[in-house]
């Protein structure tokens, strides 16, 4: 059940998080970050409240919940209603919606590999954080070392892998899924689970990956939305054989569903 609901939520900081222009916003949002499942996402206005210009809200995935009643979103400054939110004062209130869509289902036990690329892996904190205590390995790829958002304090197992060689492995996040698959016991192999969220090319891969090793996984698309409800269809694709709306339906699919 959605138990979206629309809020004016306050804005308690703006932290740097990568060398490159990535930031973390910190929201005091209550209604909220207490019913916040992993995978879910906000609509959040690209002004402070009572602005429409830019006028539509922006799609965030819910990056963390540090605290009962906060949300922490991670955003890439790459125009002029990113900036603009990324250069809000601490004490501005924001329209928020939320939380929207279907989240994360991992099993109640075994393995977990968390696969993120480049902003990818904005949600995959917050699942890492509910799996703590359990064998987990955050797999994260990026172009370079600047582009990384910092992994201090994540409760599991951290690779990286960077396109330049300037951090971790050279190479794509989908090689260290292809390593990380390849070292699993045949036993572990179907109680395993992978979450995946990042460019297409590597869910593409990614599900490939899964399929031959016989580890179910689940893949969180992007894709542009206007509204975030599902209203306006403009997120659809066929997914499963069917037309399906990635932020109504989704973002979270079984990668059989996307890549069958």
């Amino acid at each position: 059940m959605n138990e979206s609901v629309q809020i004016h939520a306050e804005l308690l900081q703006v932290e740097p998080r990568a060398r490159q222009a990535i930031v973390c916003l910190r929201l005091h949002a209550p209604q909220v970050a207490r019913v916040a499942r992993p995978g879910q996402f906000v609509m959040l206005a690209a002004g402070p409240d009572g602005q429409l210009d830019p006028f539509l809200s922006r799609p965030f995935s819910i990056h963390r919940v540090p605290e009962p009643d906060t949300l922490e979103l991670l955003v890439a400054v790459v125009g002029r209603g990113t900036a603009g939110l990324a250069g809000l004062p601490p004490g501005a209130r924001l329209r928020l919606l939320g939380p929207i869509g279907r989240g994360f289902s991992p099993p109640a036990e075994g393995p977990a590999l968390l696969l993120g690329g480049g902003l990818g892996v904005a949600p995959l904190y917050f699942l890492a954080d509910t799996l703590a205590g359990r064998p987990v390995r955050l797999l994260y790829g990026a172009a370079t070392a600047e582009a990384l958002v910092s992994t201090a304090g994540l409760p599991c197992q951290v690779e990286l892998a960077t396109d330049d060689g300037s951090a971790g492995r050279r190479g794509l996040a989908t090689d260290l899924l292809a390593g990380a698959l390849a070292a699993l016991p045949a036993a572990e192999r179907g109680r395993a689970y992978l979450a995946a969220c990042g460019p297409e090319p590597m869910l593409a891969r990614a599900a490939a990956l899964c399929r031959e090793a016989g580890v179910r996984a689940e893949l969180s698309l992007e894709a542009h939305m206007a509204c975030g409800t599902g209203a306006c269809m403009g997120c659809a694709r066929p997914i499963g054989g069917r037309p399906q709306r990635v932020c109504a339906d989704g973002p979270v699919f079984d990668a059989r569903e996307v890549y069958p």
